[in-house]
């Protein structure tokens, strides 16, 4: 039950992000500008978003590492962040909806979560370690989407050319030489 729970909240969290960062934002962006640009502008407003939970979670820990290794944590957790957001953004491009970003910010969060839970680890290295590893599978997961969707549109393309090649074989061709009729 707990389980479930923890998985419920998770996908509500992944739809929310997904829904205005990926969804919205990004369509409406795509709109004004080109995708990498776009992509990036959302990819920094989620990282934005997400800067008040790190320093929320670093102001109620009872902090004895030195303010050095402090900000190296926040600026690991941004750029992870921006690197995610970036990812989200260009899965939401190949598949045409947030559907799959979403499922992967879900599965992500989920396996994330859990392998710290799990472990009972709560020093930051570990935490770091694991979400590492998830990312690496999350990103494999995204190239292999990628690669497939894009072969896929491909071979679509390829027959619609070979459709028309055959359709323009087959079509009869008008007599326009006036003079070989005079």
């Amino acid at each position: 039950s707990c389980i479930v729970i923890f998985f419920s909240t998770t996908l509500f969290a992944a739809c929310f992000d997904e829904m205005y960062f990926r969804g919205i934002l990004l369509h409406k962006l795509g709109k004004l500008a080109k995708f990498r640009s776009a992509n990036i502008f959302q990819a920094m407003l989620y990282t934005a978003f997400v800067i008040p939970l790190f320093l929320r979670d670093f102001s109620d820990k009872e902090n004895e590492k030195t303010p050095a290794v402090i900000v190296l944590t926040i600026l690991f957790y941004l750029a992870h962040e921006f690197v995610t957001g970036i990812k989200w953004g260009i899965m939401a491009k190949v598949s045409g909806a947030a559907y799959m970003s979403i499922i992967d910010h879900t599965l992500y969060a989920f396996l994330s979560c859990s392998l710290v839970t799990v472990g009972h680890s709560s020093t930051e290295p570990v935490i770091m370690f694991n979400m590492i590893c998830t990312q690496l599978v999350s990103l494999l997961l995204v190239y292999l989407y990628g690669r497939k969707k894009l072969k896929k549109n491909r071979d679509e393309e390829d027959q619609k050319e070979k459709e028309e090649m055959e359709s323009e074989r087959k079509a009869p061709k008008l007599d326009t030489d006036y003079e070989k009729k005079a």
